[in-house]
């Protein structure tokens, strides 16, 4: 696969690039990765003194005759159908970073960033994309720690979430209706999906109490304080730290994601403010690795990035995150791993601990701060 993605790019460098030199140009391959999902590979495209860095990303049943199946579907409960047919997926990846490109072009922000497609190979189902070589923000995020703060050491991350919040605000906004679904528009789609979640939770861990009080507490703040019809927007699906550059002057730029769902736009922003808390740093250290202070300062700054001038809703956010814990809750405990032997197995058994705790924590502490509001 990789061969043949290199000579496609040799034969349309002068497409992608219209500035080359008209004599063929090099290709060569700097790396390759293969994940359970797709295939990555980074090229290096040479031009007397000019280079240019591109990635390819498709998936090669070449090199794992079982990768790109849908194998090991459990039956839990999700938000999105999924996952998404890998015959499709590629198609519907490049059709979202093209119209992402396109739709960020033209709005000239300078502070918000988009990866520019240069192809899609139809026989390998094969996105071919510019390189960006930014940290992520999960990172970047780490570097945040109470250590480093006490050296002085920390970068101040508040401008860049903010521009997160900017980046998907405006993306909710996209202008793409080709190969896009409407999903739980209603209210009563966000109770009946909290019944869902806590009946398989209370089944799993057989804490009904604990779960019979978060469905009691979600179910008449929600119907309290969301109207009928949920405002939606195009859907992310996982905006989270790990799909997000920062390049020059806090300039962000995310990606991973089909653009296929028209959503409620509450769950992107619950869900990155639930992984903001919930991410490997979070869960190992029971959320001591970064001060709150700095926490909430991201949360506010995010927030205030998306919402703007507008008032921000935060007790409906809530519940939406309450909604995201749940899923990803849910998901965790239904994942179906290789076991591992010896210290493996002790750090996967150790970690899924850990990060139950995190999630109950987490779920005690916004359903008092629902609860205080009712009362």
């Amino acid at each position: 696969m990789a061969q043949e993605v290199s000579r496609h790019i040799n034969s349309n460098a002068l497409k992608y690039y219209p500035g080359l030199d008209k004599t063929h140009p090099e290709v060569r391959l700097i790396s390759e990765q293969h994940r359970s999902s797709s295939s990555l590979y980074r090229f290096e495209l040479v031009n007397h003194l000019v280079r240019y860095n591109i990635v390819a990303k498709g998936i090669d049943l070449a090199n794992n005759p079982k990768r790109g199946e849908i194998t090991g579907i459990d039956s839990r409960p999700r938000l999105a159908p999924g996952p998404t047919d890998y015959r499709v997926k590629p198609w519907l990846e490049y059709t979202a970073l093209k119209a992402i490109y396109e739709y960020f072009e033209k709005l000239g922000n300078p502070s918000l960033g988009a990866i520019r497609v240069l192809d899609f190979i139809q026989n390998t189902q094969t996105i071919v994309m510019d390189e960006h070589r930014d940290p992520s923000l999960r990172s970047l995020f780490a570097k945040t720690n109470c250590l480093n703060e006490l050296r002085g050491r920390a970068p101040d991350l508040r401008r860049v979430f903010f521009n997160a919040g900017v980046w998907l605000k405006t993306y909710s906004t996209l202008p793409k209706t080709e190969n896009v679904i409407t999903r739980l528009p209603h209210r009563d789609d966000f109770n009946e999906s909290v019944i869902i979640f806590t009946d398989f939770l209370s089944q799993v861990f057989g804490d009904t109490s604990f779960f019979q009080r978060v469905e009691k507490i979600v179910i008449p703040a929600a119907e309290e304080l969301m109207p009928r019809e949920l405002p939606l927007g195009i859907g992310h699906g996982d905006y989270a730290m790990r799909n997000i550059l920062v390049g020059e002057n806090d300039r962000v730029t995310a990606f991973d994601t089909c653009a296929k769902w028209r959503a409620p736009i509450y769950e992107d922003i619950a869900y990155f403010l639930v992984q903001l808390e919930t991410n490997g740093l979070q869960v190992l250290s029971q959320g001591f690795a970064i001060d709150s202070r700095t926490l909430a300062a991201y949360q506010r700054e995010f927030l205030a990035g998306y919402f703007g001038e507008t008032h921000i809703p935060i007790e409906v956010i809530r519940l939406f995150q309450i909604q995201s814990l749940l899923d990803s809750w849910s998901s965790q405990v239904a994942i179906t791993t290789k076991q591992h032997a010896g210290i493996k197995m002790l750090y996967q058994k150790s970690y899924r601990a850990l990060l139950n705790r995190r999630y109950r924590t987490i779920m005690e502490r916004l359903l008092d701060q629902i609860a205080v509001r009712s009362s």
